[in-house]
C-alpha cells in the first residue's frame, strides 16, 4: 500500500527549497560557513562552565574544617553552595524580560 501523497518523499531539482526530505525541512547548506574560531569560544565557555561548577562544589569537601576554623554551622555552609541557583532563579525573569525589551547592547548598559 502506497504511503498518502503528503507523507511521500518529493525529490525535485536541488534549487527547489520546498523539497521535503520525511518529515525534516532541508536547509540551505550551502550558506553556512564553519570557522575555527568557534571552537576557542566552546574551549572558553567549557573553561568558564568548569571553574564555576568546581567553585560552587569546593565547600562540602571542606566543611568540617570550616565549621572549626569559622565556627560556621552547616546551615551557613549549605547557604554558600546553594547561592550560585538562588541568584539564577532570582535573576531569571528579570533579565530575559530586558533581553527581549532592550536587546543585548541594553543589558549591557544596565549591568555596567
Amino acid at each position: 500500500m502506497d504511503p498518502p501523497e503528503e507523507h511521500r518523499n518529493i525529490r525535485q531539482s536541488p534549487g527547489d527549497h520546498n523539497v521535503r526530505y520525511g518529515s525534516i525541512p532541508s536547509l540551505h547548506r550551502d550558506n553556512f560557513k564553519v570557522y575555527k574560531r568557534r571552537w576557542y569560544i566552546l574551549l572558553v565557555f567549557f573553561v568558564c562552565s568548569t571553574l564555576n561548577g568546581m567553585k560552587w562544589n569546593t565547600w562540602s569537601p571542606i566543611q568540617g574544617t570550616s565549621q572549626v576554623v569559622f565556627g560556621w554551622s552547616d546551615t551557613t555552609i549549605t547557604l554558600l553552595v546553594t547561592w550560585g541557583p538562588i541568584v539564577f532563579v532570582v535573576v531569571f525573569l528579570p533579565m530575559s524580560w530586558l533581553m527581549d525589551v532592550k536587546g543585548m547592547r541594553g543589558i549591557l548598559k544596565h549591568c555596567s
